[in-house]
């Protein structure tokens, strides 16, 4: 029962907020927070309508606080082809969804992935219109994250689940519901998976938050400090999942975009090529997939590396079968063992078909090229902050290819999509001090103008002498 009551008690709070505080506050210090340490699996049931969680009664009371005061068009930003891209996923996998079921599961699952990925993404399309929202949504997202990360290493080192006894606390309701009682240890620790369903969920979006939590000081030079030990307590939580995948990850981000940042371009391609060269060639690969068979033979779904490659073995020759909109029969055919898709890649294509699984895939990609292709032609502050942004992005689309692709996290994936392409204008930090603005302009040279954002200035003061 309590956690009706706290749901119910999220939309009225959202509403509210919503009316009184505008749009960009609900969005920086409820929904923002809440995805990040508030468990997905509390529900208000409602005869005939989808579970609200509180991470919908957010989204949805936004859309309903802005409704009654009049200010719809604060939720609606300019229009752009992305948006219809993301509205074609959306339509893509729910109509995947409704083929396997009937007509109203497809209505069904358009509202309930419009909730979780449709508004958020929206929402963050309209909040980020220039850099001067960072600022807002910046110090919850750092602290919420650095609490994440420090209740993961806690919870690691301590061998006790404490936030989700917290969670049960509240609630009265077993949050999160496996794993709470013993499992889930490795190397003689407990993995941590916080408000989460699994360590690898948890971990997933510590690495995106790591960035972020340091883009705060670049944005605001007062709170460098307290940005700075965010992002190291965000950091040391990705050690408390024990996985290793993203470890990797955030080793990979913090190198090649701290490298990126600091305009070292032969040095970056250098590591990358080497990377590159070292999977393709090595030998480790080959010895993996020998022992992959029996390792699933006699193991099953096991927790390792190695049963991501099996995966990759067995439904790559499953994909061609799945046709235009998917097929979760072919889950588990061919071998029972490797019944858990934990790869997004895979999943969405099993799930979404060729038509969700290729959009889905495109929009990954993209995403990336345009962050890097933006962050390239930065300078000084501005392309710290795109560099953090991007990374941000990349380190979440590596760890997704160790985990399915859950609502837990899927808000926050799009809002990461939203900020990337938004971020990516060229006018988008004109917001920026003007002390940044006129040193990036320094550094670009006296054939580049000073943005109009600001005050116009002798030459003589910013250029470079002849």
């Amino acid at each position: 029962m309590n956690e009706f009551l706290f749901v119910l008690a999220t939309l009225l709070v959202t509403i509210v907020a919503t009316i009184r505080k505008g749009r960009t506050w609900a969005f920086a210090y409820l929904y923002l927070p809440f995805t990040l340490l508030v468990p997905w699996n509390l529900f208000l049931h409602v005869q005939g309508l989808p579970e609200l969680t509180p991470h919908r009664a957010i989204v949805s009371g936004m859309l309903i606080g802005c409704v009654l005061s009049g200010r719809l068009r604060d939720l609606v930003p300019a229009w752009r082809k992305l948006d219809i891209y993301v509205l074609l996923i959306i339509l893509s996998f729910s109509t995947s969804f409704g083929l396997s079921t009937d007509l109203k599961g497809f209505f069904h699952k358009v509202v309930t992935q419009t909730l979780d990925w449709g508004l958020p993404y929206l929402y963050a399309r309209a909040v980020f219109r220039d850099s001067s929202a960072l600022r807002v949504c910046l110090p919850p997202l750092a602290i919420s994250a650095a609490l994440l990360g420090f209740g993961s290493f806690f919870e690691a080192r301590m061998n006790d689940r404490v936030m989700a006894k917290f969670w049960n606390l509240v609630t009265g309701y077993p949050v999160p519901d496996h794993w709470l009682n013993g499992g889930g240890f490795r190397w003689g620790l407990l993995r941590a998976f916080g408000p989460f369903g699994n360590p690898l969920i948890l971990a997933t979006v510590l690495v995106a938050l790591a960035p972020l939590a340091l883009c705060w000081g670049w944005v605001d030079r007062k709170r460098r400090m307290w940005s700075r030990l965010a992002c190291l307590i965000v950091a040391v939580g990705v050690l408390g999942p024990i996985s290793r995948g993203p470890m990797l990850a955030l080793a990979g981000i913090t190198a090649v975009f701290g490298m990126a940042a600091a305009r070292l371009p032969a040095l970056f391609l250098t590591l990358f090529g080497g990377f590159i060269s070292y999977v393709a060639f090595s030998d480790t690969v080959d010895n993996v997939v020998e022992t992959t068979q029996s390792d699933l033979a006699f193991e099953g779904n096991t927790e390792s590396g190695k049963y991501r490659v099996a995966l990759l073995m067995i439904y790559i020759e499953e994909i061609p079968k799945v046709g235009w909109f998917g097929d979760d029969k072919v889950v588990g055919a061919r071998y029972e063992g490797a019944w858990s898709i934990d790869n997004s890649f895979l999943f969405m294509y099993i799930m979404g078909g060729w038509l969700g699984g290729t959009l889905f895939f495109v929009l990954v990609v993209a995403t990336c090229i345009r962050g890097y292709r933006t962050l390239i032609k930065a300078f000084g502050v501005e392309r710290k902050i795109r560099a953090g942004i991007t990374a941000s992005f990349v380190g979440m689309a590596a760890c997704i290819g160790n985990v399915w692709f859950t609502p837990e996290f899927a808000g926050f994936f799009f809002v990461l999509v939203a900020l990337v392409w938004n971020q990516s204008a060229p006018d988008w930090y004109a917001s920026l001090p003007a002390r940044e603005t006129v040193a990036r302009a320094r550094r670009a040279g006296p054939e580049r103008a000073v943005p109009a954002a600001v005050p116009a200035l002798r030459p003589t003061q910013w250029q470079r002498p002849p």
